[in-house]
C-alpha cells in the first residue's frame, strides 16, 4: 500500500514577496549590466579623463536642495488635512522613507513608514494613504508641467520621436490635472460611507487650493533643480558634453519619471537604457553615463539618509513592522 505524499506547505506572503523581490532585484542588475558593457568605451574614456569635483558639488547641492523641498511638500500637504505633525519628525520620516523607497522595489517602503508613524497618532487610514497619494500626484504633475513646458517650447527644432514623447506627457499632463480636479471636486464616492475619509480629504484640500497650487509649483522646481543637477553632473564627467541646458531641460524629466518603475534602486539599469535613447535625439554624446553619474548623486544622498536611520533605528523599527487591521 503506497504512502500518500505530504502536501506541500503554501508559500507564504512573506515568501513571494522575497521571491518577487529578488526577481526585480536580479533584472535590475541585469540592465544595469548590459548598460554598463554597452558604454563600456565611454565609461572607461570618462573615468580616465579629468573629472571636475566642483561641478559635481555643485550638483549635489541641487539634488540635495530638490529633495529637501519635496520633503516640506508632503510636511505641508499632512498638515493642511489638520495632522499636526512636527517639522523635525516629518523631515526625519521623510529621509528614511527616502533609503527604503531607494532600497525597495516600488514606492511602498517609505510610505511604510510614514503610515506607521501616522497611524500611532489614530489619524484614519483612508487618510493617511491619501496625504501620500496626494503628495506623489503633486510630485508627478510638476515633473508632467516641467516636460510638457520644456517640450513646447523646444517643438520647432524637435524631431518626430521627442515630439511624439511631448504630446504623450502633454496628454498625461491634461488626464492627471483632470483626475486630481475631480478628487478635490468630492464628486468621486459622494454619496458612499465607504469614501467618507476620501472626502473629508477633499473638503481639507479644497479649502486650502492656494496652498495646494503652491506645493504644485514646488513640485516644478524640484523637478528643475534635479534637471540642473543632471546638466551639472554631465559636464563634470563628460568633457565632451555639446548640448546645452535646455535640451536638458527638453529630456531629462523624461528620464527621471523612468525611475518610478517598480524596480529595486530606482529602476537601476533601466532609466540608465532610457536615457541613452532618448538624449540621441539631442545630439547628447551618451546619456546613459550622464545617468550613471546623476545616480551617485541619488546614492550620495542616500548615504546620509542611512546615517539618518542608523541614528533613530530604536524609534523607527517598530514603525516599519506596524500592520493594518
Amino acid at each position: 500500500m503506497t504512502r500518500p505524499q505530504a502536501e506541500s506547505a503554501p508559500v507564504s506572503t512573506k515568501q513571494k514577496s522575497s521571491l518577487l523581490n529578488f526577481g526585480l532585484f536580479a533584472l535590475g542588475m541585469a540592465l544595469l549590466g548590459w548598460s554598463i558593457y554597452s558604454n563600456r568605451v565611454k565609461l572607461r574614456q570618462s573615468l580616465s579623463g579629468e573629472l571636475h569635483y566642483s561641478w559635481m558639488l555643485e550638483a549635489f547641492l541641487l539634488h540635495f536642495t530638490a529633495v529637501i523641498i519635496a520633503f516640506l511638500r508632503w510636511f505641508g500637504l499632512v498638515r493642511l488635512l489638520g495632522i499636526k505633525i512636527p517639522l523635525a519628525d516629518s523631515l526625519r520620516l521623510s529621509f528614511v522613507g527616502n533609503l527604503f523607497n531607494l532600497i525597495i522595489p516600488g514606492a511602498v517602503g517609505g510610505d511604510l513608514v510614514k503610515a506607521g508613524y501616522l497611524a500611532r497618532m489614530d489619524i484614519p487610514r483612508t487618510r493617511v494613504i491619501a496625504s501620500m497619494v496626494i503628495d506623489r500626484l503633486l510630485g508627478l504633475l510638476g515633473l508632467f508641467l516641467m516636460a510638457t513646458l520644456a517640450g513646447l517650447s523646444a517643438w520647432p527644432s524637435s524631431d518626430t520621436p521627442v515630439r511624439r514623447l511631448t504630446i504623450t506627457v502633454l496628454i498625461s499632463t491634461t488626464t492627471l490635472i483632470i483626475f486630481l480636479a475631480l478628487v478635490f471636486s468630492g464628486l468621486i464616492g459622494r454619496n458612499s460611507p465607504k469614501m467618507a475619509e476620501l472626502n473629508a480629504m477633499s473638503n481639507s484640500y479644497r479649502s486650502h487650493l492656494p496652498a495646494v497650487l503652491a506645493w504644485t509649483l514646488a513640485s516644478v522646481l524640484v523637478h528643475s533643480l534635479n534637471t540642473l543637477a543632471f546638466y551639472r553632473m554631465s559636464l563634470a564627467i563628460l568633457p565632451e558634453l555639446n548640448i546645452g541646458v535646455s535640451q536638458h531641460f527638453q529630456i531629462v524629466p523624461l528620464v527621471l519619471f523612468s525611475t518610478a518603475v517598480p524596480l529595486p534602486f530606482g529602476a537601476l539599469g533601466l532609466s540608465e537604457n532610457i536615457s541613452s535613447q532618448l538624449f540621441k535625439h539631442v545630439s547628447h554624446p551618451d546619456g546613459a553615463i550622464a545617468m550613471m553619474g546623476f545616480r551617485l548623486l541619488q546614492y550620495g544622498f542616500a548615504a546620509i539618509a542611512a546615517l539618518v536611520y542608523w541614528a533613530n533605528i530604536k524609534s523607527m523599527k517598530h514603525l516599519t513592522e506596524q500592520k493594518w487591521d
